[in-house]
């Protein structure tokens, strides 16, 4: 009698087992399903985040050294942002303007410049037919225009920043009740900890924006100095635009070097393997020098974890995954070294 309790015992024991299995993995399918379908949105609010840890980490500088009420040095903040932005557009749009219109017009000599080159050769014909090929098939238009994801209009891309600035104004006005809330739908034996979690998330995504902005400065200026010497055309727009793109890490160098070296080739192939070289020395003083020196007080990634990981958000959500791989990969860092390598492991971890 009583083997046969037992048999029933673990039969039970089993049949619950394996029903709260199922309910686990169909608890992840379905929270995965959720974060793709709404990862555009989850995206946008992360980017808003980024923005108040912007913001609250310049209230923060301010308050250290002057004793004003919080919302009146958001509010300064805010309007001196908006001051900065209206002032630069107004004073540089004209430039710009004029320097985008020169590039549409070097861009047609440029192409004819590199299809002349590669019609030379048996090899380049053959790459240019293929490229046409795949530039005329459809299933080049649909991976484009998955990829541009939530930028593919510029009603879109103007929808979202407004999103952003606007939330982004919202939670760092009252960042502690929004990080309080979190907390607190924690176990009470957790949320001591919780709470330190959230104050290193903070710290790091403060420190990797400073680190981000100060080597894009030092992209921009260097660039604008090397183009200037080089008498190459465009040199304010192409020197913005590489220190723009690289606030993404490894792609963004690669991307903003294209459009200087097709200016450079619509002034003769030598200009454009001077302007390439020029790119590949400020990308190798950047990799090696200028990023090393500021992740010394700032964030420090690892570079091949972070090439792999900007890959998959690029699949995964596209140009504004890229823009946003670096971020979420603190994040993932911070997470993984406090709650399991610490907590879990017991050992001590190595934060960013």
């Amino acid at each position: 009698m009583s083997r046969s309790t037992g048999t029933d015992a673990t039969d039970k024991w089993t049949f619950a087992r394996g029903v709260a299995l199922a309910a686990t993995l169909g608890g992840v399918v379905l929270l995965v399903w959720a974060v793709i379908g709404a990862r555009d949105i989850l995206l946008i609010t992360l980017s808003a985040v980024l923005f108040a840890v912007l913001l609250d980490g310049g209230v923060r500088g301010v308050r250290t050294a002057l004793w004003l009420p919080r919302w009146f040095v958001l509010l300064s903040l805010w309007l001196l942002l908006a001051a900065v932005l209206t002032g630069g557009a107004w004073l540089l749009a004209p430039r710009a303007a004029a320097d985008l219109d020169l590039l549409a017009e070097r861009m047609p000599a440029a192409m004819e410049e590199i299809d002349h080159a590669l019609q030379d050769t048996e090899v380049g014909r053959e790459l240019v037919e293929q490229l046409a090929d795949v530039w005329d098939s459809s299933t080049l238009e649909d991976t484009a225009r998955r990829f541009l994801g939530v930028f593919s209009s510029v009603v879109g891309a103007t929808s979202a920043v407004l999103v952003v600035l606007v939330l982004g104004m919202f939670i760092a006005s009252e960042p502690d009740t929004y990080v309080g809330g979190a907390i607190r739908l924690l176990p009470p034996a957790a949320r001591q900890r919780g709470a330190e979690v959230a104050s290193e998330l903070g710290h790091a995504l403060r420190w990797w924006l400073v680190g981000r902005f100060l080597s894009m400065l030092v992209v921009f200026i260097v660039t604008w100095v090397g183009l200037y010497v080089m008498d190459v055309p465009l040199t304010f727009l192409l020197a913005f635009i590489a220190g723009l793109f690289s606030f993404v890490p490894t792609f963004g160098p690669v991307a903003s070097a294209v459009p200087a070296v097709l200016v450079g080739l619509s002034a003769g192939l030598e200009q454009a393997l001077w302007v390439g070289l020029l790119y590949l020395g400020i990308q190798m003083v950047e990799s090696y020098g200028i990023t090393p020196f500021i992740e010394r007080r700032a964030v420090r990634v690892p570079p091949a974890l972070l090439v792999v990981f900007q890959l998959v958000m690029g699949v995964f959500a596209g140009v504004l995954g890229v823009l946003l791989a670096t971020p979420i990969l603190v994040v993932l860092m911070v997470l993984v070294g406090m709650l399991y390598v610490e907590d879990r492991l017991g050992e001590q971890a190595t934060l960013p």
